[in-house]
């Protein structure tokens, strides 16, 4: 019975009509476009972007980029108590909570995602579901949410019941922390150029028709004579002497220069949203390079969007945790960005401090790698008889052949003499390979399955020496 008291009080009373919705506009002049950026009130400005967002496809799929980037990451979660660690992953795993973080990620552009909280009780534990309030319910007063019901104004931080998401892209008040308040100021421009440009084309792209007329001495014949002539479907007619000279006045509306613009609006857009161009319609400059530099943009975005993410949802999960463990224990919550050529770079600095005598501790690997229970090896190089060189081991005894020379290579021997002592450890396990594999290609996935990074390197050139021994002792022999 308390259980059954306890989840009513939970649930959400909050009923949102469609009656009260801001409208988009249809049709957007730019005066009101400079009084909404100017205006304090939020609602007139998310009805221009809503504008924008639906009719310009250049806003609609960079923003689509940049959300699904987000919310397509994998995360990872780890709690210090094990109980409410089976919790926390049934929460995070259930359905619906991939797309609560797709709609969370809204707040790229608008700078905040509320959400209506509701509670279900399942095996005596609270667990939270979300409602997606959309930006067409919202105003703002103060530098303060709220949502109309009726004529009552429901502030959204001072209710329970609410939960707000806030992803700021830039350190201003709350109009200016969304992308949209700059996507709407270059917009507004390409939507300028577009409706002027309109305008100049139905208005001029018609040429207008002139008709030099004789004998029409009164003004009935000339009404007839007008009536035909706007009857042929010009925009514009005239009716002039026959010796009248006429002059046409063209517009200096270039062509390419509209083009030009219109497409310097659309990289602005990129670049704004994305930090990139190339994600746009922008090719003229897709250089490799460029590209490499863009990539690296759009992930550095990636990794900043999944951090404030990261930070939000941890927030929630210990609301829920409060609410359903006396004692919550300190846990985790992160988005993996996976970014693997960091992890290659960082690799390569774990090695080299290992080969100079510096042991890293296994508890930053796990956290710099995202990998539990790492362990250290145990195998020693030195000895012959390891596991390394039991698992290299092949029961058949064939000799490796290459396609210049059918000498093997177990009969040749790499010199010893330009080798360190680490690497004469692992010149004896390719030896070893070499000796047991068929085939140069068994030879170096045998390789590839046992080194890495520079051990990897340093084996490899060891079975490159040994074809180069076996491609010059065979052409000896063959002289001979």
């Amino acid at each position: 019975m308390q259980a059954k008291k306890d989840i009513k009080k939970l649930q959400s009373t909050i009923n949102l009509n469609s009656i009260y919705k801001n409208p988009i506009p249809l049709n957007i002049p730019y005066e009101r476009v400079k009084n909404a950026l100017n205006s304090d009130n939020i609602a007139e400005l998310l009805g221009i972007y809503g504008h924008f967002l639906r009719f310009d496809a250049q806003i609609s799929s960079e923003i689509q980029k940049r959300k699904i980037s987000l919310s397509r990451l994998p995360f990872m979660l780890e709690s210090q108590d094990k109980a409410q660690q089976a919790f926390l992953e049934k929460l995070v795993s259930a359905t619906g909570f991939r797309r609560f973080l797709f709609e969370a990620s809204s707040a790229i552009a608008y700078g905040f995602a509320p959400f209506i909280l509701n509670w279900s009780l399942q095996e005596g534990l609270y667990y939270p579901s979300f409602s997606y309030i959309s930006p067409k319910y919202i105003s703002s007063k103060n530098n303060q949410l709220y949502i109309s019901i009726g004529f009552d104004k429901i502030f959204l931080k001072k209710r329970e019941d609410i939960w707000v998401y806030f992803h700021p892209t830039d350190s201003s008040d709350l109009i200016g922390e969304g992308l949209m308040y700059r996507v709407i100021a270059i917009a507004s421009l390409k939507y300028i150029a577009l409706s002027k440009y309109m305008s100049y084309l139905d208005s001029l792209s018609i040429p207008p028709l002139v008709m030099r007329a004789e004998n029409i001495d009164n003004e009935e014949d000339l009404e007839k004579m007008m009536d035909l002539l706007f009857n042929l479907r010009s925009n514009s007619v005239g009716i002039f002497g026959k010796n009248d000279t006429l002059e046409l006045l063209n517009g200096n509306v270039d062509k390419g220069t509209f083009l030009e613009f219109i497409r310097y609006c659309d990289e602005g857009i990129s670049k704004l949203i994305t930090g990139q161009v190339l994600a746009g319609n922008s090719t003229s400059n897709g250089t490799q390079a460029l590209g490499n530099v863009h990539d690296k943009i759009r992930k550095n975005t990636e990794e900043y969007d999944a951090a404030l993410m990261s930070e939000g949802i941890r927030e929630l999960l210990k609301k829920a945790l409060i609410l359903n463990f006396k004692d919550v224990k300190d846990f985790s919550f992160e988005l993996d960005t996976n970014t693997e050529s960091d992890e290659n770079e960082q690799m390569e600095v774990f090695v080299k401090l290992k080969q100079i005598g510096i042991d890293i501790p296994l508890e930053h690997l796990e956290q710099t790698f995202k990998i539990k229970g790492l362990t250290r090896s145990q195998i020693d190089f030195s000895n012959p008889k390891d596991e390394l060189l039991e698992k290299n081991t092949r029961e058949d005894n064939k000799v490796l052949k290459t396609s210049q020379t059918q000498k093997p290579l177990s009969e040749l021997e790499i010199d010893d003499t330009k080798l360190e002592p680490y690497e004469e450890k692992i010149k004896s396990i390719v030896q070893t390979i070499a000796n047991k594999a068929s085939t140069y290609q068994e030879a170096y996935d045998e390789l590839l399955n046992s080194f890495e990074n520079k051990d990897f390197d340093i084996a490899e050139e060891a079975l490159f020496d040994l074809l180069g021994n076996a491609e010059l002792k065979g052409s000896i022999d063959g002289k001979a």
